[in-house]
């Protein structure tokens, strides 16, 4: 929710407040986040979030949490964006979709993209 940033809403309770707990905003120019999924990904307990920017930057950062607020580990560009830029195939959102799963069954995350007509895969 917001234009620059991501919320954690609480489901349980009868009423929805909104408190901001932690803030995020990263310092790579241009980028906007449009998609993001949560999982273990450092295998230490704690939610680590997969952010995207699927229009401009086409880039992908993977947060963790340090105490209540959120680092950044890394971060890296999904596809040369020149090359596409020259496609006329697919959405003006590429990657499409996201999705974290063990596929090569290493018992860790990998990071799917579907771009385009492509599945691209980072073990």
């Amino acid at each position: 929710m917001g234009k620059d940033r991501f919320w954690i809403l609480g489901l349980d309770s009868k009423k929805i407040n909104f408190d901001i707990v932690s803030r995020y905003e990263s310092s790579i120019a241009e980028t906007y986040y449009q998609k993001v999924i949560s999982a273990d990904i450092e295998e230490n307990n704690l939610t680590d979030l997969v952010v995207l920017d699927s229009q401009s930057s086409r880039i992908v950062e993977l947060l963790s949490q340090d105490g209540l607020t959120w680092k950044s580990r890394f971060h890296f560009e999904v596809f040369d964006t020149q090359a596409v830029s020259q496609d006329n195939r697919g959405s003006s959102h590429e990657p499409r979709e996201l999705l974290l799963s063990d596929i090569n069954d290493d018992k860790r995350n990998d990071l799917i993209f579907l771009v385009h007509d492509r599945i691209l895969i980072y073990l």
